[in-house]
């Protein structure tokens, strides 16, 4: 009788390695700790179409074009004219649908906090004060967030440079939290943590814009750049927020290729991924 056929027995996989696919055997991806384990949408915002690599939302895109990004990586990043600029995303998150939500990304704005201006990074207001984050005049004219009767902030930016900015909103509480640190400087200890009451919101918009406010006799169109935008379900705290700022989102399960555009797969494949500690 020829003898039975002999396989290696494969190696055992290393804590921070999953079983991935050929085609992603050249990223580095790592288990998803406590700090974004709960994201539901996370938009890279690389390459030559934004996509939601995460939660597949529809994502269209009016007029924002690639740009370099805080680390001089080129088609990085998206930059909006303050015009007419904006990403549209099929994304409810109004209270009914997500009651707790932390959301943010990375930003630069060419306008300084001297200048009286409304921008949004991202909004689903709908005339109301509904969640929505960016730069308000009617709060010091800094980066604020919206808090259902009014303006909470604000954090007085420097024009071309880059922060690091999320908002939670806690409806069990009833308090808006808004988070700004400079790049750089992203330990517990560099952000500012601006704390207000929210009040109830009747619901804004079933979606968001990303570089503009979607109340039609509003607008407040992004002048300059934003990157790495993420959405989580839960109310994340100045540890996990922080832990985001500095290592990154770490994508929780390899992602089909079809889910993602070839440059933004190639950018991916750029970027650095932090393994994080154990323990």
């Amino acid at each position: 009788m020829p003898d039975e056929p002999q396989f290696l027995e494969k190696p055992p996989l290393r804590p921070t390695q999953y079983a991935l696919p050929w085609c992603f055997s050249a990223l580095c991806i790592c288990i998803p700790s406590p700090s974004n384990a709960s994201i539901v949408h996370y938009l890279p915002l690389d390459g030559s179409t934004p996509t939601d690599v995460i939660g597949a939302a529809t994502i269209t895109n009016f007029g924002a074009e690639p740009t370099t990004d805080r680390t001089g990586m080129e088609m990085a990043a998206y930059g909006f004219d303050g015009w007419d600029d904006y990403i549209h995303a099929g994304i409810n998150i109004n209270a009914d649908i997500m009651p707790n939500i932390t959301w943010g990304a990375w930003i630069k704005s060419n306008v300084s906090h001297q200048e009286p201006t409304a921008r949004a990074i991202a909004s689903q207001d709908d005339g109301q004060f509904d969640r929505h984050f960016g730069i308000d005049y009617r709060s010091g004219n800094g980066l604020s967030a919206f808090k259902g009767d009014g303006v909470l902030g604000s954090y007085p930016q420097i024009a071309g440079d880059w922060y690091f900015v999320a908002t939670t909103y806690n409806e069990t509480a009833h308090q808006v939290k808004l988070y700004v640190a400079e790049q750089g400087n992203t330990s517990q200890t560099g952000f500012t943590v601006i704390t207000g009451g929210l009040t109830e919101i009747d619901g804004g918009h079933n979606y968001i814009h990303i570089g503009s406010n979607p109340f039609a006799f509003v607008s407040e169109h992004w002048d300059g750049a934003i990157d790495e935008f993420f959405i989580d379900d839960e109310v994340l705290n100045l540890e996990a927020i922080s832990r985001i700022a500095t290592n990154g989102i770490i994508i929780p399960e390899p992602m089909l290729p079809s889910l993602i555009a070839p440059t933004t797969l190639m950018l991916l494949r750029r970027r650095r991924c932090h393994a994080l500690p154990s323990g």
